[in-house]
Formats: structure tokens, sequence, C-alpha cells
């Protein structure tokens, strides 16, 4: 029987991602990722021995998750992840796609 798990998402808001560098010309560069609500506590939350470059914000907050495990050994995990959307804006995305053809069609 699968076992449902709903919660609102307290996860900071983005992914921050940056590009840290060294005084030693012989290091390389190292992608460093986390997570949080602003670009000053991400930086806060990598400080260390490097400089650091901005190189993304992704947007990582979402208002509901579910997720639950299922299967006889409890070997396969399901999501959902929620975000509200303004049923009109819907509408008019699947009328643009059905009257492009169908697919995934950025507008």
């Amino acid at each position: 029987m699968a076992k449902a798990d709903i919660t609102t998402n307290t996860r900071p808001a983005f992914t921050w991602l940056f590009l840290a560098t060294y005084e030693d010309p012989e290091a390389l560069p190292v992608v460093l990722r986390t997570q949080a609500n602003t670009e000053s506590a991400a930086r806060e939350l990598l400080a260390g021995d490097h400089s650091l470059t901005f190189a993304a914000k992704i947007r990582t907050d979402c208002p509901i998750t579910c997720s639950w495990v299922a299967g006889h050994d409890r070997c396969f995990t399901w999501m959902i992840i929620g975000n509200e959307h303004d049923p009109e804006e819907m509408a008019r995305h699947f009328a643009n796609r059905d009257r492009n053809g169908g697919g995934n069609h950025a507008h």
C-alpha cells in the first residue's frame, strides 16, 4: 500500500551555482551549488578560501509537494510537484499548442 506524505515546501526559493576559483594557478575552478533565498545568503554558505563568480539562479520553490513509496519491495518513489496556474493562461497555452500542431512549443 502506498503511503502519501503531503507537505508544503519549506526549502529555500532558489538553487545558486557559483564558479569557485583559487589563487593557486594550478588549481582548477570548481562549480559549487547551494540553496538559499538570496545571493548574499548563498555566498555566506559557500564562504571559503576561494573567489565566487555567479553562474546561475534556479527557482526551486513550489507550493506543494506530494511523494510516496510504492511497490512490494518499496523500490519506487513517486513525486508530484504542484504550482499555481492561471486557468485562462493555461487555456491560451493549450489552444496555441493545438493550433501549432501540438508538442512542446515556447510562446
